[in-house]
């Protein structure tokens, strides 16, 4: 029955791996906000790891606050200056290097419902077009965590992030092997039949080349 919905056994290989490989980006999209706590001091340990290790106002470092917190108090509606407040955490950054604001759908509507957003979009090269807060573009990522609790609401943050290879988050590979690489071994006997095994693998991280390139503002209530 599967051979005939899918054509061949090459075709049921091929949809195998595809599950596979997006099933391993799914996972690396959510340890960007979540960290692994497990992992070594030398991993990086997730977005909101790293805005709550930067959260404490330190009078001999002014500046190196990044976590924010709603002017109305936990889960209260955005307000733009709210916003605009986590904008000024993060250091000014050099071109090509770009600023985004980046949260939940759920998060977004709540925005939009407040009415913060600019009245012009704006139209990204590479992205399309944008919703902005303060000039700021919003990327939409439903990877961002909405288990933060306040009083039972279910509650996420926004993060402004910069991106970039000069100053910002950039995601790195090593420059021989860009992309997940498949390795076939086999095939051998098993059972008295003949098989392979594919072995998926995907080398990429992400680096901060500056922790000024990050700050969230944490807590936000939205409708489920």
């Amino acid at each position: 029955m599967i051979t005939g919905l899918y054509g061949s056994s090459n075709d049921i290989l091929h949809a195998l791996i595809r599950l596979k490989v997006e099933a391993l980006r799914d996972h690396f999209k959510s340890l960007v906000y979540r960290g692994d706590a497990s992992a070594n001091s030398e991993e990086f340990d997730g977005l909101r790891r790293f805005t709550a290790n930067m959260g404490t106002f330190d009078p001999v470092q002014p500046g190196l606050e990044r976590l924010a917190e709603l002017a109305g108090g936990p889960g209260s509606a955005v307000q733009r200056g709210d916003i605009e407040g986590l904008l000024g955490m993060i250091d000014p950054r050099p071109e090509p290097d770009a600023t985004y604001l980046v949260m939940h759908s759920k998060v977004f509507e709540h925005v939009a419902r407040q009415g913060v957003l600019d009245s012009e979009v704006i139209h990204d090269p590479d992205l399309g077009i944008l919703s902005a807060v303060a000039g700021v573009p919003i990327l939409i990522d439903d990877f961002a965590p909405v288990d933060e609790s306040f009083e039972a609401t279910t509650t996420s943050s926004i993060y402004a992030v910069v991106l970039g290879e000069n100053t910002g988050l950039c995601g790195i590979y090593p420059s021989a092997n860009e992309g997940a690489e498949i390795q076939v071994r086999g095939p051998f006997v098993k059972d008295d039949k003949d098989r392979s095994c594919y072995h998926l693998t995907w080398d990429i991280a992400l680096a901060g080349f500056n922790s000024g390139a990050v700050a969230r503002l944490k807590e936000i209530a939205f409708e489920t």
